[in-house]
């Protein structure tokens, strides 16, 4: 399997330093006045805590990245999300990326918001990247909180997966224990900074059909049916998942088109 040698915006090693948004309190929010895909957006950050621009508008307005990026501001300018940026220290990328605000988490029964390392804002976008992919095939697709070391439980397609994104070696070898040792069955999707950090997984035999693992490339940049590899002969192996293959609805909107002339 071959290694990409393009930094992930998800990588530790773009050593970020965040700068917060400034939260406020005490603003009565309309929830009532929100629609279905606004409503989600707020509903999902109440569990993953964190996602980038571009991924609540990939959400919001599915197909028009424009508008939804508009969506996001809007959110944020009625008050709920509370917008953060990280700044590379040294290439100095940019990812701007949105919480709830105080008044929201209020709402939603959850403590006030306090500050977190940089490596748990990372892998809460990355849980929320997974999220992202998997509501364009499943847009019911559902998240819950999972004990750790795993990050979160989606059910995509009535389905449940725990979901886990490797930052550091601690969590990556408590992971790898889990699997290994323990008698549990659940399926369980594992992203890597790249492949050579998940090589320690390849270890593992007799538990190996129970674990798919992806790169934070292939998460970003390759369609979701084809980003995940399996473990055959102690090697990594790229394995076609159908199910998560993308539905495109471009040609039965393009017939129904000509249906109605």
């Amino acid at each position: 399997m071959s290694t990409s040698f393009d930094l992930s915006p998800f990588h530790m090693d773009n050593k970020y330093v965040i700068t917060w948004g400034k939260q406020f309190n005490g603003n009565k929010l309309n929830f009532h006045s929100l629609n279905t895909n606004q409503t989600k957006v707020v509903e999902k950050l109440c569990v993953l805590q964190f996602a980038s621009k571009v991924q609540l508008a990939k959400i919001l307005n599915p197909g028009n990245l424009r508008k939804g990026k508009k969506n996001v501001d809007f959110l944020t300018d009625k008050g709920f999300l509370i917008a953060h940026s990280m700044t590379g220290r040294e290439n100095g990328k940019f990812v701007p990326f949105y919480g709830l605000s105080n008044p929201a988490r209020e709402h939603f029964g959850l403590p006030r918001f306090e500050k977190v390392y940089t490596i748990e804002v990372l892998k809460r976008l990355l849980v929320f990247q997974f999220y992202t992919r998997f509501n364009e095939i499943d847009p019911t697709t559902t998240v819950e909180v999972f004990p750790a070391p795993f990050d979160a439980c989606f059910t995509i397609m009535e389905q449940p997966f725990r979901i886990v994104a490797l930052r550091e070696k601690t969590q990556r070898d408590k992971v790898y224990n889990h699997i290994r040792f323990m008698e549990e069955q659940m399926r369980t999707l594992i992203v890597v900074p790249d492949w050579e950090d998940g090589n320690k997984f390849l270890d593992i035999k007799d538990q190996a059909h129970l674990f798919r693992v992806t790169t934070d490339h292939n998460l970003l940049k390759e369609t979701l049916s084809n980003s995940f590899c399996k473990i055959e002969n102690g090697e990594w192996v790229p394995e076609y998942i159908q199910p998560f293959e993308k539905q495109e609805k471009v040609e039965h909107e393009e017939l129904t088109l000509h249906a109605t002339e």
